[in-house]
């Protein structure tokens, strides 16, 4: 395991002018990830008054029409039915956050809901997606499709991905673990990490940059294994090659491998480890 760099001791919360993340975009839907994702949000926003949680459920109209030309449904009642059960997750989710004491408000959204939810991000100027992830493996994401994925890859902003655990990520006192990638200590994963690790008074580990994607799996792995972090943040690239959906990358790996939320941010990394692993 390569040595980590600690560049952040561990120290009381401090009160700063301006929280890591001021307004969050939580996409929510029925399912357990969802239900993670949720309370990863009010986790991070709660004790803050200054943080604005706004959740949003997105009704897949493009999927409701093809199943319902394909069932022969009724496509005016298939969209009451999902608009009135829409409403109650969204009201459920605000009484959680309004239990937590945080600041929230709801936003029903009709049409692609990966197009919907970064949308809605530039709409209300937010800093912060959050979303959960389901455990199915990649083939089966890529022929169904993948929320998820889909907002992952796409979002211009940083996206924050439940962890696979139902358990609430405790980064107070806890381990925030980033890497160099970019090999800068000044890139944007690291003063992300840098700036929570400090609103949180987590301690901040570094993992260096690796040469090759088997070191880099190795790497993570090992200090997954040691390190126990609340938080992992990773760089990904703007840009990603045309074939990246479709063969392993560093963000997909992370996920696969980390049981913490993960946080991906976008950079201007010189690899973006979409090459196989040799």
């Amino acid at each position: 395991m390569p040595s980590l760099l600690c560049l952040h001791q561990t120290m009381p919360p401090v009160r700063t002018p301006r929280p890591p993340f001021s307004r969050i975009v939580v996409a929510v839907d029925s399912s357990e990830a969802s239900e993670r994702a949720l309370s990863l949000a009010i986790s991070l926003a709660r004790g803050d008054t200054r943080v604005e949680l706004v959740f949003c459920h997105v009704i897949d109209v493009p999927r409701m029409v093809a199943r319902a030309d394909y069932l022969t449904d009724d496509y005016e009642v298939s969209l009451e039915t999902a608009r009135r059960e829409a409403l109650g997750l969204l009201d459920r989710c605000l009484a959680a956050a309004e239990k937590a004491d945080v600041f929230g408000r709801s936003c029903l959204r009709y049409g692609a809901p990966a197009d919907e939810v970064t949308t809605l991000a530039a709409v209300f100027a937010a800093d912060l997606i959050v979303i959960g992830r389901s455990c199915h493996d990649r083939i089966h994401r890529i022929l169904n499709g993948s929320v998820p994925d889909d907002i992952v890859r796409t979002s211009a902003l940083p996206v924050l991905v439940a962890g696979a655990t139902g358990s609430e990520p405790v980064l107070h006192d806890g381990c925030v673990l980033a890497e160099l990638a970019d090999g800068s200590e000044l890139s944007a994963p690291l003063r992300t990490a840098s700036a929570l690790a400090s609103a949180y008074g987590a301690e901040l580990m570094c993992l260096p940059e690796m040469k090759s994607a088997r070191a880099r799996s190795e790497a993570v792995e090992a200090a997954i294994r040691d390190l126990h972090p609340a938080l992992f943040v990773i760089g990904a690239p703007s840009k990603q090659r045309w074939y990246g959906r479709f063969l392993p990358n560093a963000v997909e790996r992370t996920l696969q491998m980390v049981s913490a939320p993960v946080l991906v941010v976008r950079t201007r990394a010189r690899r973006s480890y979409n090459d196989p692993v040799a």
